[in-house]
């Protein structure tokens, strides 16, 4: 599974759910939806693990550089 592909439409819904999931607003109603996602394609698992992996390295940061990071264009990376 580690061979497929993620696009970029993945990343993004990826990103949407996490945001969304760890608001503190998440209800679960949107925990059923993302669980859906997760099971609808194979892909999105890898999305959403590539999603954590990526935030477990900004974990140590303060949230001040994270941002700026997280806010840079991809072209500029």
């Amino acid at each position: 599974m580690t061979d497929q592909h993620i696009t970029n439409e993945a990343l993004y819904a990826a990103t949407d759910w996490f945001v969304k999931l760890t608001s503190g607003d998440e209800t679960e109603q949107d925990k059923r939806n993302w669980q859906a996602w997760i099971n609808d394609d194979p892909t999105h698992e890898l999305a959403w693990q590539k999603i954590e992996a990526v935030t477990r390295q900004f974990s140590g940061l303060d949230s001040q550089a994270s941002s700026v990071v997280l806010n840079r264009k991809q072209s500029d990376l």
